[in-house]
C-alpha cells in the first residue's frame, strides 16, 4: 500500500469516526424535565418613577419529560405576570411576561421571580433591574 493511500485511508477513518461521535455531543437530550432560559436576567435601563416596564423571559425544555411549572414567586407587589406557559412539552419552548411597577421607587432597582418546577431540587431565578429616576 503507498503512502498516498494509507493518508487517504487514515483520513476516511478520521471522518467517518467523527461522523458517528458528533450527533453525540450536539444537541443532546436531557433526562427528565429542563428549563434552558434564553437570558435570565433583564436590566431595563433607566426610567422614570411610575412608569410600566414590560419583559419578557423566553425559555425552552431540551428534556425528554414535560415540563411544568407550578408557581412564579415575586419578590415584589411591583411584579406583575400578564401569562406564561405551564406546561412545556420536550423540546417545546414558552415566555414568561409581564411587566414591572415604578411607582414609588427611585434608585437602583432590583427585583427577582422564582420558578417553581416540576424539576427536583431545582428553581431558576429570573431578575429584572434597572434604574428608576425620580419625576
Amino acid at each position: 500500500m503507498s503512502v498516498e493511500s494509507k493518508r487517504s485511508t487514515g483520513i476516511f477513518l478520521f471522518f467517518t469516526i467523527i461522523l458517528f461521535l458528533l450527533p453525540g455531543c450536539f444537541g443532546k437530550t436531557i433526562k427528565g424535565p429542563a428549563i434552558v432560559f434564553e437570558k435570565d436576567a433583564v436590566n431595563f435601563g433607566e426610567v422614570r418613577e411610575g412608569d410600566r416596564v414590560p419583559y419578557s423571559f423566553s425559555f425552552s425544555n431540551p428534556g425528554s419529560e414535560v415540563l411544568v411549572i407550578n408557581d412564579l414567586l415575586l419578590s415584589c407587589w411591583c411584579l406583575s405576570i400578564e401569562r406564561f406557559d405551564r406546561v412545556i412539552e420536550p423540546g417545546g419552548s414558552g415566555v414568561i411576561s409581564g411587566d414591572i411597577r415604578t411607582t414609588g421607587f427611585s434608585g437602583y432597582m432590583a427585583k427577582v421571580i422564582t420558578v417553581q418546577t416540576n424539576i427536583p431540587e431545582t428553581q431558576p431565578m429570573l431578575t429584572l433591574e434597572g434604574m428608576v429616576v425620580p419625576k
